[in-house]
């Protein structure tokens, strides 16, 4: 855990006892005085999804407006204290909205120059960000590489014939690959990729 996350953390800590958690009324000027802690310290997305301290801080602004009105009607001058303490801690949820909405952007920003990449992608994850982006179903996750080469022999490899009066048709594997040629004695289809049946 590094400094910055402590002292977060730390301050998460601060801001349930102190103000949210707290059992009496808070010391306004300890609250004022917690936000300019919190203002020093250089939030980033991943400090803000770990520690949850925006959704404390939002807790803190209720807490605070509660007291606010609880001062005004009593007709106390901590009201301005707590006007004072809103006014900060909004500053600062709206400032980490900004850091937040940047990171996302710029985070969407690089998957889209990964999703522009020609060619076939170079890692799992680059696939899978890949077909997430473009709404593709995954069979697999993380899904497998397609294969990093394809051999196409259309100059080795003739069309199928059709057999005029059982219109089966008939295939012939390249000069190369006699593998194939003891499956293709018995691969005899009537239909053609384009749907056409043969008829007598």
């Amino acid at each position: 855990m590094g400094t910055s996350e402590q002292t977060v953390v730390h301050l998460v800590t601060r801001l349930s006892k102190e103000i949210v958690d707290h059992p009496d009324t808070p010391d306004a000027d300890a609250c004022i005085d917690l936000l300019g802690e919190l203002k020093k310290v250089k939030i980033t997305m991943a400090l803000l999804e770990t520690s949850k301290i925006g959704k404390y801080l939002a807790k803190s602004v209720k807490t605070f407006k509660r007291h606010k009105r609880t001062e005004s009607t009593c007709g106390g001058d901590a009201a301005k204290d707590w006007e004072r303490a809103i006014e900060l801690s909004t500053e600062l949820l709206e400032a980490w909205k900004k850091i937040a909405d940047i990171e996302v952007k710029s985070k969407t920003a690089k998957k889209k120059v990964l999703d522009k990449q020609p060619g076939l992608p170079k890692s799992a994850a680059e696939y899978r960000v890949r077909l997430v982006t473009q709404k593709k179903d995954m069979y697999k996750d993380p899904p497998v590489l397609p294969p990093a080469t394809i051999d196409i022999e259309s100059e080795k490899c003739p069309l199928p014939k059709r057999n005029k009066s059982s219109g089966e048709l008939s295939f012939v594997a390249a000069e190369d690959d006699s593998s194939i040629n003891a499956l293709l004695k018995d691969f005899h289809p009537n239909r053609t990729p384009e749907g056409k049946i043969f008829v007598n």
